[in-house]
């Protein structure tokens, strides 16, 4: 029974409503106690001290009456639990509000008794010299009472010194008369809590209670239950939801062994999507682990200043050329990305292809200086065709730089346009160098796939170029491939022939 109740919900918010607050009070009560006195004689003495340089100040830079100036300093005492002397260097008080050989005051045998103290220690002769203000504690030898002092000279009345005395007593007195007024305060909150806790616990749980004994009736496949609650608050709308959910799981279990045989399809997809998922991961890591490793290995040299002046030039030079290839890397992945997420990427346009074949050849003859780079147009037919001019370029970039990549100085690569059949162009890119094995037609246009598996930079780009090419190419329904010739590689693709007033087959 014992245990029940301990794990009860009621008990539990009981003990989490009077716990905090108990505690609470708990810390008031010993920091209090603990460091109320430290911070009162901290506080105290630093604005007795603020307000004593403002109390100097004014003395040294404003002229008063007599009587003014009397009013002043019973104001400043009232104000800060103090008494004020003006003293002459050897100590002899020179003003005070209540004249010294009246004596009648206990304060003034307290500071009678500070100045003494003062006279006979090194803090005279550090005023004197230093004519900085000195800020110290004093304890009577007798009354055993704390006394802050404050000691500065000043300008006005020189040589003359202020000298002001604040106890520091009446803080213990008050400490322990709020000790025992804390006593009786947590007494009291005790009972006050646990009444207020004991109510609000019960008025929170009971609709909880009603709520999870109806989720267990629910649990066992009992549907007629209702949950009976008349609160217009968020558990009552949630007992609502619960019987409109009862209501409604009767139906909704049919319709979940329908949906559970497509989960299952679902799933199988989902599997075969974390697989791809994962393969692209791998490819990725591979792809970034070199050029990071490169750029943080160049980097730290540089930093570490372990690198010859001659060298610095080179280091820099492999890192910018590093961070050029991941960013290359990025924009093909977030290219390929548009084009297999995006089927609309494609803009189609009328282009006289011969033109524009010649235009894209032109561009690459200066780099193919040191190459036979020879481009053949072979139609007797309408130059016209229709697509996406930007993309196709980026395709006979894309074969063209490959071809060149794969090429020895000398050797020959050749661009041919030529008329398929009455319907299609055919472009090629045909270049000397080693041929093609029969893995490596099949698997070219993967993502991240090298016929160079060392996947050295200078014989090969981010692995995505073909990739791209691919799915350019499917969009635009083209026909494509690669194949090996007598003398070395070719990549070709279609174009549709542009007929006039006949709609293209798509």
């Amino acid at each position: 029974m014992l245990k029940k109740i301990r794990n009860s919900i009621t008990f539990k918010v009981f003990l989490f409503t009077i716990i905090p607050i108990f505690l609470l009070i708990l810390l008031l009560i010993i920091s209090q106690y603990l460091f109320f006195n430290d911070f009162y004689i901290s506080e105290k003495r630093k604005n007795l001290k603020s307000n004593t340089l403002n109390l100097k100040y004014t003395i040294d830079n404003y002229n008063m009456t007599a009587n003014s100036f009397k009013s002043y300093i019973y104001e400043f005492e009232e104000k800060n639990n103090a008494k004020v002397a003006i003293l002459n260097s050897n100590g002899t008080i020179k003003f005070s509000v209540t004249p010294y050989e009246n004596n009648i005051l206990k304060e003034y045998d307290a500071i009678n008794k500070a100045i003494k103290h003062w006279l006979n220690s090194d803090n005279y002769y550090k005023v004197l010299l230093s004519k900085e203000t000195l800020t110290y504690q004093f304890m009577d030898p007798v009354s055993k009472n704390y006394y802050s002092v404050i000691v500065s000279p000043l300008e006005t009345y020189n040589p003359s010194i202020l000298f002001v005395v604040s106890t520091l007593q009446p803080v213990d007195e008050a400490n322990n008369i709020l000790s025992q007024y804390y006593l009786y305060f947590i007494i009291a909150a005790l009972i006050i809590l646990v009444i207020v806790s004991i109510i609000l616990s019960r008025m929170l749980t009971k609709p909880l209670i009603v709520l999870n004994e109806t989720a267990k009736k629910m649990s066992n496949l009992d549907f007629k239950v209702k949950c009976n609650i008349s609160t217009n608050d968020e558990l009552g709308s949630l007992g609502n939801s619960l019987n409109f959910m009862s209501k409604k799981l009767d139906n909704t279990l049919t319709d979940l062994h329908k949906a559970n045989e497509k989960l299952i399809d679902d799933i199988e997809k989902e599997r075969k999507l974390e697989k791809m998922r994962r393969e692209f991961i791998g490819d990725i890591s591979h792809e970034l682990k070199t050029p990071i490793s490169l750029v943080q290995g160049y980097a730290e040299a540089l930093k570490d200043g372990i690198v010859d002046k001659d060298d610095i030039s080179f280091y820099t030079d492999v890192i910018i050329e590093e961070t050029n290839n991941l960013n290359s890397l990025v924009v093909d992945m977030l290219n390929l990305a548009k084009l297999e997420n995006d089927p609309y990427s494609i803009n189609k346009e009328k282009v006289n292809i011969s033109e524009f074949l010649k235009v894209i050849t032109k561009k690459y003859s200066l780099m193919m200086q040191n190459h036979d780079f020879i481009t053949s147009i072979d139609l007797d037919i309408s130059p016209y065709s229709i697509f996406d001019p930007k993309r196709i370029e980026e395709v006979l970039n894309n074969f063209i730089t490959n071809a060149k990549r794969h090429t020895k100085l000398g050797d020959k690569i050749k661009v041919s346009l030529s008329p398929l059949n009455d319907s299609n162009f055919i472009i090629s890119v045909e270049n000397q160098g080693i041929q093609l094995n029969k893995n490596d037609l099949n698997n070219i246009w993967d993502k991240f796939y090298r016929v160079d598996k060392s996947r050295n930079k200078s014989s090969g780009g981010s692995g995505l170029g073909l990739a791209i090419t691919k799915r350019i190419l499917d969009l635009h329904k083209s026909s494509y491939g690669v194949e090996n010739t007598s003398n070395g590689v070719k990549f070709y693709f279609t174009l549709p022939r542009y007929i006039e007033n006949k709609e293209l087959k798509e």
